[in-house]
């Protein structure tokens, strides 16, 4: 008789290996009839590339809005991340607060374009993945700007029949991004224009450079816009910087006007009016910085933002060694002898000198 007790483990072992590989057929077969085919994938692929593409290009098809929105998933799924850390956006919702700033007429697409495109689909054909070099270019108030050679990736799912976003992720090469910084560096600064303004009965002085949204300069007691020459390049890279001297400083004539911050802020206002700004960004330094104030006060409609470097509003702010040096020293003697250099730099610059020489300034403010 057959010893039973000895064939049951080969049995057992027999029994198992069949069961693995009716369960591997099982998966192949699955596989095999789930699998699109070939012609289907192209098609597919092709279908995620035109997604990709609209959720950038949108704003050339006349802002098409509604295209923008049917390329995305519309939950709290959907996350996109561009190169700076603070644009990272979770949920649909948040998404869509962007939209009403890219809708502005201050905001015009110029050109969007997809090179290099990588598109796979899985196997189930509800999934895409994509990688892509994405050009994207538009203007902003006329200001030209540019995302070059960014990478652009992102995440579809196939849902109710159409391919919508999930995820995407725009990055820049950070050697190119040193690269382009490099040659910013390396590129000539813009040589500041010298230009003037007849502002009641005074001709006055300023230097501009750059284009964009304006920003005023205004420099300290006793100098001129000579002060700010070292950093006009930096800031002529984002902002139409105007420098301006006021009356009876650098090269502005002296109007004969009280040396009084009141004056200055009517004065630089009218300034503005003559040049056609409407508003600007207004830095300033030391009295600068207290003509910002009183100009800010003045005329809030002129200043969108005011940076005041070493500035007072009350003369109770100050301590009381500069107040009894501005009650005893604020004459031409005691300016030359405390600040020569200024007093040097004035009379290079000033175009009649002995006019304002002449006068004491009147800091009774």
């Amino acid at each position: 008789m057959p010893n039973h007790a000895k064939m049951r483990p080969r049995l057992r072992c027999s029994s198992l290996s069949g069961i693995l590989t009716t369960m591997k057929l099982c998966v192949l077969a699955a596989a095999m009839c789930c699998a699109l085919p070939a012609a289907d994938v192209e098609q597919e692929k092709a279908a995620v590339r035109q997604v990709a593409y609209t959720f950038v290009g949108w704003a050339l098809d006349n802002k098409n809005v509604e295209a923008l929105k049917a390329s995305l998933s519309h939950d709290d799924g959907f996350f996109m991340f561009q190169p700076d850390s603070g644009s990272t956006i979770k949920g649909y919702q948040a998404f869509t607060k962007l939209i009403p700033g890219w809708l502005s007429p201050d905001f015009k697409a110029t050109r969007t374009e997809l090179r290099e495109v990588k598109v796979d689909i899985s196997k189930s054909g509800d999934t895409a993945w994509f990688s892509s070099i994405l050009d994207d270019c538009g203007e902003f108030k006329g200001k030209p700007g540019c995302w070059n050679d960014c990478r652009y990736t992102g995440v579809l799912e196939k849902r109710e029949g159409r391919w919508v976003i999930v995820q995407a992720h725009f990055s820049l090469a950070s050697d190119r991004v040193i690269e382009g910084y490099k040659k910013r560096l390396a590129a000539p600064a813009e040589t500041p224009k010298s230009e003037y303004a007849d502002v009641n009965g005074a001709r006055l002085h300023y230097l501009t450079a750059g284009a964009g949204e304006p920003l005023l300069l205004l420099h300290g007691g006793l100098r001129s816009s000579e002060e700010f020459r070292g950093i006009l390049p930096g800031l002529a890279a984002k902002f139409r910087v105007i420098a301006l001297d006021r009356g009876g400083h650098g090269r502005s004539a002296d109007s004969g006007q009280p040396f009084d911050y009141a004056a200055m802020a009517v004065e630089v206002d009218a300034f503005l009016q003559r040049i056609g700004v409407e508003s600007a960004y207004v830095l300033g330094f030391s009295d600068g910085g207290v003509v910002g104030c009183q100009l800010a006060a003045r005329y809030p409609r002129r200043v969108k933002r005011l940076i005041a470097i070493g500035a007072n509003a009350r003369v109770e702010g100050m301590t009381e060694k500069i107040v009894a040096w501005i009650r005893t020293r604020m004459t031409l003697a005691g300016l030359a002898g405390d600040y020569p250099q200024a007093i040097q730099d004035y009379r290079r610059l000033a175009p009649d000198p002995g006019r304002a020489e002449s006068r004491s300034p009147d800091m009774g403010r």
